[in-house]
């Protein structure tokens, strides 16, 4: 969200990370995933637009998105149990990545 002119404030300088300075300097790496896969060279690791969009969807009656609650916690009962395909067909993962 931070680097994305769209959502910043008039005025406000486009950041990569909350970790930048003018935020806050405690942290050891920064603590958005995009940022850190991108520093890694694994950006195609990172999400689309249109993949958040499907996670986020804020509809209690879709079946994927992570806003719903019955969702997430058939998410972290799949993920404690190990039941990754499973993982992978309600969400549509398509890797383990």
């Amino acid at each position: 969200m931070l680097g994305n002119a769209t959502f910043m404030m008039s005025g406000v300088a486009v950041l990569n990370s909350i970790a930048d300075p003018i935020f806050d300097s405690n942290f050891v790496s920064p603590p958005e995933y995009g940022v850190y896969a991108q520093s890694k060279g694994l950006g195609s690791l990172v999400l689309s637009n249109s993949q958040v969009k499907l996670l986020l969807n804020p509809s209690t009656s879709d079946y994927q998105t992570l806003l719903n609650p019955d969702n997430m916690r058939a998410f972290y009962k799949q993920y404690v149990e190990g039941g990754y395909s499973n993982i992978f067909t309600r969400y549509g993962f398509t890797s383990n990545a």
